[in-house]
């Protein structure tokens, strides 16, 4: 027996397949046009994001870099040990001088004391 294509009980199955086929299609073809939707809006968030990120580092950077300034203002720092020694000495010699001086007073003034109890 010959095949026939053309004969109506074959052609059934293949219209049928050939309807699945543009239904399959036209689904594939609507899921790929929202899938590259999609792809467009989540590279579009991307980029906003991205750009957020980077507003939000330089804010993040501005700060830091104020902080430790102000850090280095506030922040007690301990005096040289030379540095103190200095200043000891000077008022030392400051305290020196001044007892040198009260000493003197002191003389004078017992001396003015004494002299006018002479008189």
């Amino acid at each position: 027996m010959a095949w026939q294509g053309n004969s109506t009980a074959t052609r059934k199955p293949l219209i049928g397949l050939e309807e699945d086929n543009k239904i399959a299609t036209a689904t594939k073809k609507v899921e790929v046009k929202h899938k590259n939707e999609e792809i467009t809006d989540l590279r579009h968030s991307v980029s906003e994001h991205s750009n957020d990120s980077d507003s939000e580092q330089e804010e993040l950077d501005s700060v830091i870099e104020y902080l430790s300034k102000l850090g280095d203002q506030c922040v007690a720092k301990p005096e040289p040990y030379e540095e103190r020694k200095r200043r000891r000495e000077q008022e030392m010699d400051g305290l020196k001088n001044a007892l040198d001086i009260l000493e003197g007073q002191a003389i004078g003034f017992l001396a003015i004391k004494s002299h006018t109890r002479r008189m």
